[in-house]
């Protein structure tokens, strides 16, 4: 039986800077999640991406973000902090940047199905991941927050973090907080969207971040 064709939504598409690998984020809708991926579900992953090019070697990683929360409020972890996958797509050669579809904030919704992933008791009710504070800023606010980022003692503590351009006016800063148990350590992950906030045009949710690309187009 064929998989359904809304099983997943991807988010923060970006090429490489060298134009030799993509990377994307992969909600789940529906009651399917990934493990490692399987190749036919990238290929698809990245047509339904606009890119007309094959998978070569991937990644893919678990975490779980705030970014991805709904506007009502959560009464559980899971809800407040909802999984996500990152992946990582290389490629042996580059992609033309005349042809580039990305940046792409999203959503695209896709079907598929990782053949890789086994359903546990953690796929739903996880106590402990990698979570990630992911924050948008618009290009012309982009000196400001990095001006905060680099005063800040808290934040320094993430050099490693990702940054991406997600669109014409918008950049991507990505915050790997390392693994945490929930709910207990939900506070420290608080405690860094609020500097993060101190910079006024940032946000820290997905439909925020589309009303502000709307506004700034």
């Amino acid at each position: 039986m064929e998989p359904p064709q809304d099983t997943f939504t991807l988010w923060n598409a970006a090429f490489d800077e060298d134009m030799s690998g993509c990377r994307f984020d992969v909600r789940p809708n529906a009651l399917i999640q990934l493990d490692r991926g399987t190749e036919p579900l990238i290929n698809g992953f990245l047509q339904c991406l606009g890119i007309d090019k094959k998978a070569g070697h991937h990644e893919v990683k678990r975490f779980c973000s705030p970014y991805f929360s709904g506007s009502a409020p959560a009464m559980n972890h899971t809800d407040r902090f909802p999984l996500a996958w990152r992946v990582h797509v290389h490629w042996s050669t580059a992609v033309a940047r005349k042809f580039s579809p990305l940046p792409l904030l999203g959503p695209r919704v896709c079907g598929g199905f990782d053949v890789t992933w086994q359903e546990s008791d953690d796929s739903w009710n996880w106590s402990s991941g990698n979570c990630w504070v992911i924050a948008d800023v618009l290009v012309r606010s982009l000196q400001s927050f990095e001006l905060l980022v680099g005063s800040s003692a808290a934040l320094q503590l993430f050099s490693d973090k990702e940054v991406v351009q997600i669109g014409p006016a918008m950049m991507q800063f990505r915050f790997d907080l390392g693994l945490l148990n929930f709910p207990q350590d939900e506070a420290k992950v608080r405690e860094i969207m609020a500097l993060l906030r101190l910079q006024g045009q940032v946000s820290l949710n997905w439909a925020t971040s589309m009303r502000m690309e709307l506004e700034n187009r």
